[in-house]
This record gives structure tokens, sequence and C-alpha cells, in this order.
């Protein structure tokens, strides 16, 4: 992407004040966001492929990544 002249800035946030302050931080530092990749989710290197969990081995994945992404989606509309 950076060779494409697209600027990135790669985060670890985990509460809804950590987003809305890097959120605030990127807006000054680069201006308007025109994109985001979301890449949260916990790893389980005991059951790594998704096609292989049951719903319980699933839920401590996919948490992270909704909630994280509801905390995006707030910080990036305020």
């Amino acid at each position: 992407l950076e060779q494409k002249g697209v600027r990135t800035e790669v985060l670890t946030v985990s509460s809804g004040p950590e987003y809305e302050q890097a959120v605030s931080r990127v807006k000054e530092k680069m201006g308007p966001i025109g994109g985001v990749i979301h890449a949260a989710g916990a790893v389980d290197l005991d059951h790594p492929a998704f096609i292989r969990k049951t719903r319980e081995q699933m839920m401590p994945v996919l948490e992270p990544k909704t909630d994280g992404l509801d905390l995006l989606y707030q910080a990036l509309h305020k």
C-alpha cells in the first residue's frame, strides 16, 4: 500500500478511549481517514483453522473483532 502512496498507521488498541485517542492522533498527523483495515483477533494455536473450531472455540477469537469494530465505528463517527 505504501508503495502506492497510501499512508499507514499500525495501532494496537483495546478500549473505547484508546480508539478515540488513536483516531484523533491519526487525523492530526495525516488528515481525514480514507480507509481502515481492521485486523483484530486472538490467536488460538491449539485450533488454528476456523473450519475446525466449535462455537465455544470461536467466541474468544471473534469477540475482539466484533467488540473492536464497534469501538472503532464509534470513534470514527465522533
